[in-house]
């Protein structure tokens, strides 16, 4: 007859009891803890007010602003420009929340935040109603200022000749943004590098760039021999900010991460600046990375705080049209 050890029974038995004690106990803390964070999320979905936004008390601008309660959290960067909102960039985490993610759409369609909830998503839009009323009711990140292009007159060349280099200018530029662009073209046909010291922001990139260009014009002779401005225009935001068109076409203004180098550089002003243009390279076509054609091309001018003049920080990828 096989004998039963109780004492080791008992400890076994007290081993399972303690185990599923644990178990319910680690249960009522997970589920303490959920009860809690519920009863907060409720708080917090209450206690938000979407007021609404007065559009023609604001200046033209970016605006940044975030809420965040318990499971859901919304950034919004707004771009207004002539009292109307013409960007709005937002970002969304959420549990169950993704149906919302229409409402900054709604918001641009009717230029308002006083939109519908989605249903089904309600929290979710609020949050994200509540994010882009926090950024328009705070100062702007950055002004988008026209003011400077009032009784502006350009009072440089429209046609510039030196040895075998020429430069067209057939419309002038209508601003001081503008000039900049087109004084960085004169600078790069005229091989007046300090000039482009001056225009260029003071970025090791740039340092690096005119360096370069200097080296293969002088001893190398690659350079840039004729080039024919054909337009210098300030885009809108909804020009650079929207990479397709309505029509599902790409858009060639379109500026990739220009408004996360608007927050990087600290710019105070700025304007996003496209240039229509023609170049022939020289003889030796090895030269600029861009060959002999018709291109786009925008610059982003701006200027920090305590800083009067304008200058160029980034130069984005040009759109060939030569096939055009």
């Amino acid at each position: 007859m096989k004998t039963i050890n109780v004492s080791k029974l008992k400890k076994k038995r007290g081993l399972i009891i303690g185990i599923l004690l644990m178990v319910l106990l680690a249960s009522g803390v997970i589920w303490g803890e959920r009860w809690f964070q519920l009863r907060q999320y409720r708080q917090e979905v209450a206690a938000i007010e979407l007021t609404g936004v007065d559009l023609k008390t604001l200046e033209d601008g970016i605006y940044e602003g975030e809420k965040t309660i318990t499971w859901i959290s919304a950034t919004a960067r707004v771009t207004v420009e002539n009292h109307r909102i013409t960007g709005l960039e937002f970002s969304h985490q959420h549990d169950r929340g993704e149906a919302a993610n229409v409402i900054p759409g709604q918001v641009m369609a009717f230029q308002t935040t006083q939109v519908d909830l989605v249903s089904g998503a309600t929290n979710s839009s609020k949050v994200i109603l509540q994010a882009i009323e926090t950024a328009l009711k705070s100062p702007p990140v950055a002004h988008i200022s026209k003011e400077y292009q009032n009784e502006y007159q350009y009072e440089g060349p429209h046609r510039v000749e030196v040895e075998d280099r020429e430069l067209e200018l057939v419309r002038p530029p209508k601003s001081v943004a503008e000039e900049v662009v087109v004084r960085d073209f004169i600078s790069s046909i005229t091989f007046d590098f300090d000039e482009k010291y001056t225009l260029l922001a003071d970025i090791e990139p740039h340092a690096i760039s005119i360096e370069n260009e200097r080296k293969l014009a002088l001893d190398e002779g690659r350079y840039m021999k004729a080039v024919t401005l054909y337009h210098v225009d300030t885009l809108s935001a909804k020009e650079y900010n929207e990479g397709l068109l309505a029509n599902g076409a790409c858009n060639d203004y379109y500026y990739d991460g220009v408004m996360d180098l608007v927050k990087d550089y600290q710019l105070v002003d700025f304007e996003v600046i496209n240039v229509d243009y023609e170049q022939v390279l020289s003889d030796d076509t090895g030269g600029p990375q861009w060959g002999t054609g018709r291109y786009l091309r925008n610059f982003l001018v701006g200027h920090r705080e305590n800083e009067d003049s304008w200058k160029i920080y980034d130069y984005a990828m040009p759109v060939n049209r030569s096939g055009q």
